[in-house]
């Protein structure tokens, strides 16, 4: 099961990340951190963090907005000094320092089934009960990607903001972010004419 977690300034309480899923957290590797994050994923808002300047570099350790840690940095990007584990970034985390909140979310299985003809495709969002949640018409098969189609369809389903949807094939196939750039047509493999 995917863990979500929101990661805060332990001091301020200004959030860093929201709904980071892609990542990986371990024991800190100074006595006074409770643990580290380590994730590719840029911070919310990385722009309007705290750039600290480390070895006379900028761009390469952040801390909040309110700069709460000025004799230290919360997050690396490449300062040398913490081993990122060929992440890109790296987070100090304890309750003085990057504060890890659990956010429990809630996944919503739907299958997604195309009904194909020369003109458009027409999606459907079944519920594992079987109930069609949403359908959603496909002008352009070949040209429109599943990422938006993605978007549309979390737009049509009003779902809660604690529920995460998973899309996925008859077959069981995940349509994960590996699909984001697929087209319809070439998803459901169905020759567009």
């Amino acid at each position: 099961m995917e863990r979500y977690v929101h990661l805060e300034c332990g001091r301020c309480g200004e959030r860093l990340y929201t709904d980071l899923v892609d990542f990986v957290q371990a024991e800190g590797s100074q006595p006074h951190l409770d643990a580290e994050i380590y994730t590719n994923q840029e911070p919310d808002s990385l722009a309007h963090l705290c750039d600290k300047e480390v070895h006379g570099c900028r761009g390469i350790s952040f801390n909040c907005s309110q700069d709460c840690h000025p004799m230290q940095f919360l997050i690396d990007k490449g300062t040398g000094i913490v081993d990122r584990k060929n992440f890109k970034f790296a987070l100090a985390c304890g309750d003085h320092f990057v504060r890890i909140v659990e956010v429990p979310k809630l996944a919503l299985v739907l299958t997604v089934a195309a009904h194909m003809d020369a003109l458009c495709s027409t999606l459907s969002f079944t519920s594992a009960a079987g109930q069609c949640l949403a359908s959603l018409a496909v002008e352009e098969p070949d040209a429109m990607v599943f990422r938006d189609v993605r978007a549309e369809a979390v737009a049509l389903l009003e779902l809660e903001t604690d529920t995460i949807p998973k899309f996925v094939l008859a077959d069981g196939l995940l349509l994960d972010q590996d699909h984001d750039d697929r087209t319809i047509a070439d998803i459901f493999a169905t020759p567009v004419s």
